[in-house]
């Protein structure tokens, strides 16, 4: 299950830059524990992520050979995956939610600057901002506060219910794009990494526009149902297009929304148009009507702006770029999360990843690795209060979902072809005709024995000449005789 893509020059390049990316935020794990490194920490620590990678080398190997007895012959049911499935997201689920029930009363709410904006004022309503993740954010909220009377924990309470439906939109999206075992590993990580979590006491918009960016996922993954379906060309074409203005609706909301595209473009290069003719034009196609439904969501959301704000599409533009949270200076990236032991375990399994992808002819990670990459290299420009640590989170956990799945042994996976029965009787006929063509022709003698001489009919002569009345031979019997003597 799952997106999968043949490599390419680009998966190579790509997965260089992860493994770089994966080596030096090890590194940068392990020197930030003072207490096990003095002053050659900078060294210690490089030397650490350069074994933690040769244990990744070896410790998937070991799981590789393991992973057949590990599995056993109950996980190769197709009921029992199913059943084990639905019994993990639900413990997860709700161990989520107990640990945000518990979260909250450890802690209060943080006042940001969007609950001040939220609150109801006898002044007016919610303020114009030009970020459009954080207006619609700040809509919800006042929303929320009108009905509690003004509380912060009503904004807390609308971080745990979005938390919540990201957690289960991640599962279901990951599932479609990339396979089981890594959505159970990203919503295993989401629902407890600490940066995730704690983002129930601020009242900002990253938990809000993450939960619309799953939403997108999710859809895009339904889209791929119909991408590897044959024969539902219209139905492929409408959801890549749906796809595409979800896009560009995201993009005008943030600028990383843009990103989509590359499980949108991910759906049309997999497998599920191979086999068919015409795959690479039909490829380009959907591309094309995913890039147009991107271009028509933007220019549609800047045409709304522009006429409930009353200004010009030129100063809408001016708007939107002004309000991209980049700076001129980068910064260090961030980690995937606070906790030493928590990312460095992220970071290993992460790396198993890498040392898979040279033993599959088939990989699904270069969209999840030029995701990460996007929201790392926005996070390292980020000005703004609207940071990317979540998006980067949930990418560092996808990615280690693939390196644990790259362990298992994979078969070679034999598409069933869809044949009608004229076409299997016709090529039964073709094959015994060319069975019978390859015998040699039995060649028949001439019978030695006569053969039976055709009747001739003989006409009798006599010499007398019987009349016509003495020609009768039938006797009319009466229909009342009963023939007694």
């Amino acid at each position: 299950m799952g997106v999968k893509m043949k490599k390419t020059w680009l998966s190579y390049l790509l997965w260089l830059l992860f493994t770089a990316q994966s080596l030096v935020l090890s590194a940068v794990y392990f020197s930030a524990a003072d207490m096990f490194f003095g002053k050659s920490g900078e060294y210690a620590a490089v030397i650490l992520a350069c074994l933690l990678f040769a244990a990744a080398v070896c410790i998937w190997f070991l799981g590789h050979k393991a992973a057949g007895i590990w599995t056993g012959k109950l996980l190769e049911e197709e009921h029992a995956k199913k059943m084990l499935e639905c019994f993990l997201v639900m413990c997860l689920f709700a161990a989520a939610i107990l640990y945000r029930i518990q979260l909250r009363r450890m802690s209060v709410p943080e006042i940001s600057k969007y609950y001040d904006m939220a609150t109801i004022k006898s002044t007016g309503g919610v303020p114009e901002i030009a970020h459009g993740a954080s207006y619609c954010y700040t809509v919800i909220l006042s929303a929320v506060l009108s009905f509690s009377g003004n509380r912060a924990a009503a904004g807390v309470l609308l971080q745990i219910v979005l938390q919540l439906l990201s957690l289960l939109l991640l599962y279901f999206g990951v599932k479609q794009l990339t396979g089981r075992i890594e959505a159970l590993c990203a919503m295993a990580v989401m629902a407890f990494w600490p940066v995730y979590a704690s983002h129930i006491y601020y009242l900002t918009p990253e938990s809000f526009y993450f939960f619309l960016y799953v939403l997108g996922l999710l859809g895009i993954g339904l889209c791929r149902k119909a991408n590897e379906e044959k024969g539902r060309k219209k139905e492929r074409y409408a959801g890549l297009l749906l796809a595409g203005i979800y896009t560009g609706v995201m993009g005008y909301l943030d600028i990383l929304g843009w990103t989509l595209l590359f499980f949108s473009i991910g759906i049309c290069m997999g497998e599920s148009v191979e086999g068919e003719k015409g795959a690479g034009k039909s490829v380009v196609w959907q591309i094309l009507f995913c890039l147009l439904g991107s271009l028509a969501g933007f220019l549609g959301c800047m045409a709304m702006d522009a006429g409930a704000s009353g200004s010009s599409l030129w100063e809408i533009w001016e708007t939107w770029t002004d309000a991209v949270p980049l700076s001129g200076v980068f910064r260090f990236p961030s980690a995937p999360g606070g906790s030493l032991a928590a990312g460095t375990v992220l970071c290993f399994c992460s790396m198993l990843g890498a040392v898979g992808f040279w033993f599959h002819r088939e990989q699904k990670q270069d969209m999840w690795i030029l995701y990460l990459l996007a929201a790392t290299v926005l996070d390292m420009a980020s000005a703004g209060t609207f940071t990317y640590k979540i998006f980067i989170a949930s990418g560092w956990a996808v990615l280690a979902g693939i390196g644990i799945n790259s362990m298992r042994k994979c078969g070679k996976s034999k598409k069933a072809l869809k044949v009608t029965v004229p076409d299997i009787v016709l090529e039964d006929m073709d094959r015994i005709e060319e069975e019978t063509d390859g015998k040699p022709k039995v060649q028949l003698i001439e019978n030695p024995l006569p053969l039976p001489k055709k009747h001739v009919r003989r006409e009798m002569e006599y010499d007398r000449i019987v009349e016509y009345d003495k020609m009768k031979f039938d006797i009319e019997v009466d229909e009342t005789d009963d023939f007694d003597i």
